[in-house]
């Protein structure tokens, strides 16, 4: 057992929750909780911070710490890491982003009136591609407030978006309307009309010639946030 899942193990055990309950919570499996407890399964920074919201603690590990239970190739990629802090004017951070940049990519997180970018999250990249995503193409956008409530979406979680500006088919789309960034479901009608759908607890409906609907992209997943 490494020591990241010694203190998980503990902090679970001092809230009275079972491995089951805390799977729960966290939306995992209960024998990956078994596994990340034991040192045998790698935490990632999302699920770190929800164990750390549900267990009230913040845990604070290094790669040291990682290392030592990662798979060889790992090891490897993180020594390399270590070995580019010897380079000058390259700092830390940048050399996790050099040792991981063709595994995982810090994708933006924007705030969806201001388009101001508040954080990023890192997703993982396969065959260069995000979600079958062109890496550069896929943002994220923070909810706010209660626009979303109808489909159980609240203010603090995201939604991933697939930057593109066209209507692709029905589905649920960022775009910009009455000169604010929101979110809609959109279902093609006869002609080139589009029917706009809010999320709203008493949902509205809204009809729009395809042209007067600024499409931003396509929302392809939501991260809830606990």
């Amino acid at each position: 057992m490494n020591e990241l899942g010694k203190k998980i193990a503990a902090a679970r055990k001092q809230k009275g929750i079972t491995p089951k309950q805390l799977a729960k919570k966290c939306g995992v499996s209960e024998p990956f909780i078994a596994d990340m407890e034991a040192g045998r399964k790698i935490v990632n920074e999302t699920l770190l911070k929800r164990l750390a919201k549900v267990l009230e603690v913040n845990f604070d590990i290094g790669l040291g710490e990682i290392a030592e239970n990662e798979p060889i190739e790992d090891r490897k990629i993180i020594s390399a890491a270590r070995e580019t802090t010897k380079t000058p004017n390259i700092q830390p951070l940048e050399q996790w982003d050099l040792a991981f940049g063709n595994v995982l990519r810090k994708v933006p997180v924007h705030d969806m009136q201001t388009w101001e970018i508040k954080d990023y999250r890192l997703q993982p990249v396969v065959s260069n591609k995000i979600d079958g995503f062109a890496p550069d193409k896929v943002i994220f956008v923070a909810v706010g407030g209660n626009t979303l409530n109808g489909i159980g979406i609240k203010q603090g979680d995201y939604l991933k978006v697939a930057l593109n500006r066209e209507f692709i088919r029905s589905g649920v789309y960022l775009i910009n309307y009455g000169d604010k960034h929101v979110i809609r479901r959109i279902t093609k009608l006869d002609g080139d009309k589009l029917l706009l759908a809010d999320f709203e607890r008493d949902p509205k409906t809204d009809i729009r010639n395809s042209k007067e609907v600024e499409i931003l992209g396509r929302c392809i997943s939501a991260e809830i946030t606990l």
